[in-house]
């Protein structure tokens, strides 16, 4: 398809929607840099063939949309790149779903940036998800890579839809603090502050989109968030990650996953330096947080003292959930590399 943009000079995006005529579900929606006045094109691969209306929506800067313009058109070839039978149903929903929440959370949000709900507030942080949930969606985005991996129209897709917008606005976070190894902040500034753990998950992301592409600009972020995951990691206590920088205590929620990531940086770059830091960390988790009792791990430890690296060690010995997915998935990822 192509078209003409509007002489708006603040002009920002042109968002096109596509859905099998009469049909109540969007079969998908993709977002183009437009430039004022000039000619675009676009080439959509759908998986079905038929009737399609689609619909053309110009964004300003500021977020403005434009009156819809709406149109009806065919593929240019009868054939199916992939039947809609042979897609499936699961990665189908998981489509469904990130198309949504796309629309309602991301589209024409400011900095392009993730809100934090719907319909958006202006509370706190401008009412924009900060960098858990930004990294929450940008991990759904991977999984969706990952699943529609040998699926040439979804894999399309997903690259024209998502690929450089939302490594884009992830990379919005990054920040040196005070100096100090470069990082993913809370929100979209110098000084704004940093936690280990949601660094890590974004780390996990980008080892997860270097081994599915082999693109070196994901291993460099990945290798990025572990240089500033050193900078949380010392002989106190014997090991282990801290949850935040500033603070004192040493939490599973770092330490499990920082093992899970040096696994797999040891997978995508076979150094020997990751692996041997997984392990460590796994060991110390096991040591210091798992409850020998019922093998689930305790929330943290730190010290009584703060101020004496030789004080005793005090254990927070509350129990989530989400302390023991990461534990478990850096076994098996030790268990898979070393048979031990």
């Amino acid at each position: 398809m192509s078209w003409k943009n509007p002489n708006n000079p603040s002009l920002w995006k042109v968002e096109i929607a596509y859905k099998l005529k009469n049909s109540q579900t969007t079969s998908g929606l993709i977002l183009v840099d437009a430039t004022a006045g000039e000619k675009d094109t676009l080439t959509i691969i759908v998986s079905e063939y038929g009737t399609y209306t689609i619909i053309a929506v110009s964004i300003s800067e500021s977020g403005k949309r434009s009156a819809q313009i709406t149109t009806e058109g065919k593929p240019r070839t009868p054939t199916p790149t992939l039947p809609v039978k042979d897609i499936p149903v699961f990665l189908e929903r998981a489509d469904v779903l990130m198309e949504a929440i796309t629309k309602l959370y991301l589209d024409g949000k400011s900095r392009d940036i993730w809100s934090s709900n719907y319909p958006q507030s202006g509370e706190y942080w401008d009412g924009a998800a900060v960098i858990w949930g930004h990294g929450a969606a940008f991990s759904g985005y991977v999984a969706l890579k990952e699943a529609a991996e040998g699926i040439t129209a979804y894999e399309t897709k997903y690259k024209t839809a998502y690929d450089n917008r939302l490594l884009t606005a992830i990379d919005k976070f990054r920040n040196t603090r005070d100096g100090k190894a470069e990082a993913y902040a809370v929100f979209p500034g110098e000084g704004d502050e940093r936690y280990y753990d949601d660094n890590i998950w974004v780390g996990l992301d980008m080892v997860d989109l270097y081994l599915l592409t082999e693109n070196s600009k994901y291993l460099t972020r990945a290798e990025m968030v572990w240089r500033f995951i050193l900078e949380g990691t010392d002989n106190v206590m014997g090991g282990g990650v801290y949850w935040k920088e500033g603070l004192k205590s040493k939490h599973t929620c770092s330490s499990a996953p920082a093992a899970v990531l040096a696994a797999k940086l040891y997978l995508a770059t076979n150094k020997e330096v990751y692996l041997q830091s997984a392990k460590d960390l796994y060991a110390w988790c096991k040591k210091l947080l798992q409850d020998p009792s019922d093998y689930l791990y305790w929330d943290n430890v730190h010290l009584s003292d703060e101020n004496d690296p030789n004080s005793a060690i005090q254990t927070d010995k509350a129990k989530y959930s989400y302390n023991s997915g990461q534990p478990m998935q850096a076994a098996a990822l030790l268990y898979n590399i070393t048979k031990d």
